[in-house]
């Protein structure tokens, strides 16, 4: 959601244009090396912590912080001397994204201590609780100062914020224990580098590509396909979400040598994430000129703008399903130790989107990286999902059923209705309460469909809806009218 609101707030400001090109061109590089060293360690340490007293647990905390120090340096060291080396424009925004370097790995690192502590609002809601003060600081660069260089020093205020409440919340913790941790560094970056490979492969290098190819096709280019993304592939947070489950889940049942255990989550996992991708992809492909009017379409960003967005945003939304299935099972596949297979999936992926990307560029500019995108994802995820199963010993029946033939029919059915209300809604007229009015039908029309649907077959996604509701009522219900003894 931070993504988002810092590109409807850089959209209204600036438009698209070859200064908005620059910022999205010098963010991606060091904000993808920071995320996929903060996977890398986040999922390392997990199983380190686990099992281990409290005090045990801070020394671990300690020998991480410890060893993780001087490589988080020497990256920063190499990435400021490469920006002053190679970089002729716009440098003092390149190096403004220098903190996120260190900020975001540790962060990682807390945040795989309190998930095993089931602190789970400090674990979890660390992205949420940064994106809240990086907005606000956004939001304050924008009233006193409307350079983009602003814009980049709140990002990276904002997480270097975060990184000091998560410390905060470590030291109120227990002294660690006086006896040695167990973790060194060979132990500790081997398993990192796999998963940092993994994570740098599997995602962020295909974006550094894109934009890079993109910045070649003229100007605004990079602007709108960054657009595009944010708002095609944001259902993707929920893949996301599901996978965090996942890796403790599957390395919890791995240990314990559960393999029924294993293939019950990875079936269901997948088929949810799988289930909200398709519907993702429905309302977003139907919706999209309205979403991209309501959301981008004021201050200096065109009309042009828009349509060229929307455009790349029926391309890119078909690559939802495919992140899903790879996020989901590459977890899966990292909580029982296949770091290297995680690795060469993703970079199979990468090879497959650079070829691609090269290729569809020349004949369809912007339009074919955004397909080239699409195409390397869905490839990537059948080849995680196809070997999740081999690997899990899942029967081909149930796997045709869960992963395909049940999330298409979900997927149909809310398409189906989204459709049908889109139509309805084309009648308002063209104002901006149109569109708003015709993207509420849309969601009406696709919820009531899929609540049908949920309602005749009585499946998992039905139970969770239910449980969900149950406990949002628990929540907003007056003390005075709940059962005795809750």
């Amino acid at each position: 959601m931070l993504a988002l609101a810092i590109l409807v707030i850089v959209a209204a400001t600036y438009g698209a244009s070859t200064l908005t090109d620059a910022y999205f061109l010098a963010l991606i590089v060091p904000l993808s090396l920071a995320v996929a060293a903060m996977d890398a360690l986040y999922t390392t340490l997990l199983p380190h912590f686990s099992g281990e007293s409290a005090e045990r647990r801070a020394a671990v905390l300690r020998a991480a912080l410890r060893l993780t120090f001087l490589p988080l340096a020497l990256a920063l060291g190499a990435y400021v001397l490469g920006v002053w080396l190679l970089v002729s424009e716009y440098q003092s925004i390149w190096l403004a994204f220098a903190p996120l370097l260190v900020a975001m790995p540790l962060s990682g690192i807390y945040a795989a201590l309190f998930l095993v502590e089931r602190r789970y609002v400090v674990s979890i809601m660390r992205v949420p609780l940064a994106s809240v003060i990086t907005l606000l600081l956004v939001l304050v660069a924008v009233w006193q100062d409307r350079s983009l260089l602003s814009f980049a020093l709140a990002l990276s205020a904002g997480q270097l914020a975060i990184l000091l409440l998560l410390v905060l919340a470590a030291r109120a913790g227990p002294a660690p224990a006086r006896t040695e941790p167990g973790l060194r560094g060979r132990t500790l970056f081997g398993s990192a580098g796999s998963v940092f490979a993994a994570s740098l492969v599997a995602g962020q290098l295909v974006i550094v590509a894109e934009r890079f190819l993109a910045s070649g096709l003229g100007e605004r280019t990079v602007t709108w396909l960054v657009d595009a993304r944010g708002f095609a592939l944001l259902p993707a947070v929920l893949a996301q979400a599901l996978g965090a489950g996942v890796l403790p889940a599957a390395a919890e049942r791995h240990k314990a040598v559960d393999r029924q255990a294993l293939r019950s989550l990875a079936l269901l996992a997948l088929r949810l994430g799988l289930v909200i991708a398709l519907v993702s992809i429905a309302f977003i492909v139907v919706c999209r000129r309205e979403l991209i009017e309501l959301a981008l379409e004021r201050g200096k960003f065109t009309r042009e703008d828009s349509v060229e967005t929307a455009s790349l945003v029926a391309v890119l939304a078909p690559a939802i399903a495919g992140l899903a299935a790879s996020t989901i099972a590459g977890k899966a596949l990292l909580g029982v130790g296949l770091q290297r297979m995680v690795a060469a999936f993703s970079a199979a992926g990468l090879l497959l989107y650079v070829l691609s990307a090269v290729l569809l560029r020349e004949l369809g500019g912007a339009t074919g990286l955004a397909a080239a995108f699409s195409l390397s994802a869905t490839v990537t995820g059948v080849l995680f999902a196809v070997y999740l199963a081999r690997q899990f010993e899942l029967a081909p029946r149930a796997v045709l059923q869960q992963w395909l033939l049940i999330p298409l029919l979900y997927g149909g059915t809310f398409a189906l209705g989204a459709l049908v209300g889109w139509l309805l809604g084309r009648g308002l007229g063209d104002s901006g309460w149109a569109a708003l009015g015709t993207v509420g039908l849309a969601a009406l029309g696709g919820g009531v469909a899929l609540a049908g649907l949920l309602a005749l077959t009585r499946g998992p996604e039905r139970a969770y809806l239910l449980a969900g509701r149950r406990a949002l009522s628990r929540r907003v219900a007056p003390k005075s009218s709940r059962p005795a003894g809750e």
